[in-house]
């Protein structure tokens, strides 16, 4: 099968949708389908290669580290034309989902839609919060959901969303898979060492964008909290992103910074240890709890590492086959 994906984040953007997109085409391709990935340009990101389009974008939009992509060019349309894809899969309602629409009418192919996240919480990089804006947001993203021939669901949370927002095409839950090498083998001992924190120290850790989205400042809120009144807990957290400073700041007013390490990014010499050397595998392996906050998406990718890796139970997730339903079967 031919499979056109269309996605505005993708590698070397570092997030969740990048992630479960590259995360599935691997595995449709070891699977023996061919996959066509158009994605925006990203700073680092080669132009094009064999499996992916680049579309002219605004770069670091907004001031954050999304792309905006000028939707559909005369190298696409020839890309196309050439691959002649049996279905479309959309990983956005906006910008190169409009695209991905136009492209299964014009090929007359079904078109799959996956929910990543609730698009309503991202309305403060347009400079829009309000009530009304975060509305608008939901029924143009469930509306879309209605113009696909199926969707699927990160989770029974999102799936339950759907539905309660008029979604009456079938919703399919399917978790985002994870790779379980990322977790496993990690010398706690070493990293504890580097980062100064004592062997037998409880560490509360966070691993992501560290956005306005994520829901950081309640999460920030509570470390502080059980940071105090457990004076021998450390807190991890590991990621880049707009609230860093934030939250080295309540970190440090509350006088926690000697235990709150807040935001390591690889051109840090603290970032450095945990990037290199597979820094997922290192940081699971000392974390004792992970901290997560996020109401926007719970779709697995990291959800479901962390709880495999940090011993929570959860069973690895491979990325399951996303095209099951009856309408959009070849």
């Amino acid at each position: 099968m031919k499979i056109a994906m269309f996605t505005n984040t993708f590698t070397p953007h570092i997030g969740g949708v990048a992630h479960s997109v590259s995360g599935l085409a691997a595995r449709l391709r070891e699977a023996g389908h061919e996959v066509l990935i158009v994605a925006p340009e990203f700073e680092g990101a080669e132009h094009h290669d064999a499996f992916t389009v680049r579309m002219s974008a605004i770069e670091n939009f907004a001031g954050s580290d999304f792309s905006v992509p000028v939707p559909i060019g005369l190298e696409l349309a020839e890309r196309l034309e050439t691959f002649r894809p049996d279905i479309v899969h959309s990983h956005h309602p906006f910008l190169l989902g409009d695209t991905a629409l136009r492209v299964a009418t014009r090929y007359d192919c079904p078109i799959v839609f996956t929910y990543h996240t609730r698009y309503e919480l991202y309305s403060h990089y347009v400079g829009q919060t309000s009530s009304s804006v975060r509305r608008l947001v939901v029924r143009l993203a469930t509306g879309y959901c209605n113009l696909c021939d199926a969707v699927i669901a990160p989770s029974e949370s999102i799936a339950a969303f759907l539905a309660e927002h008029g979604v009456t095409v079938p919703v399919s839950v399917v978790p985002t898979g994870i790779d379980p090498a990322q977790f496993q083998g990690g010398r706690s001992d070493i990293l504890r060492a580097n980062l100064g924190i004592p062997p037998d120290a409880f560490v509360a850790g966070h691993v992501g964008r560290l956005a306005e989205e994520k829901n950081l400042a309640f999460l920030v809120e509570a470390l502080v909290a059980f940071l105090t009144t457990h004076p021998s807990v450390h807190a991890l957290i590991v990621g880049e992103g707009e609230m860093r400073t934030e939250m080295r700041r309540r970190f440090t007013e509350a006088g926690l910074s000697a235990r709150a390490f807040a935001g390591c990014d690889a051109r840090s010499v603290p970032g450095r240890r945990l990037c290199r050397d597979g820094c997922f595998r290192l940081f699971f392996s000392l974390g004792n709890a992970r901290a997560c906050a996020g109401r926007s998406d719970d779709g697995g990718a990291a959800g479901g590492g962390a709880g495999r890796a940090g011993g929570a139970g959860n069973p690895a997730r491979r990325p399951q086959w996303p095209y099951a339903q009856p309408r959009c079967a070849q």
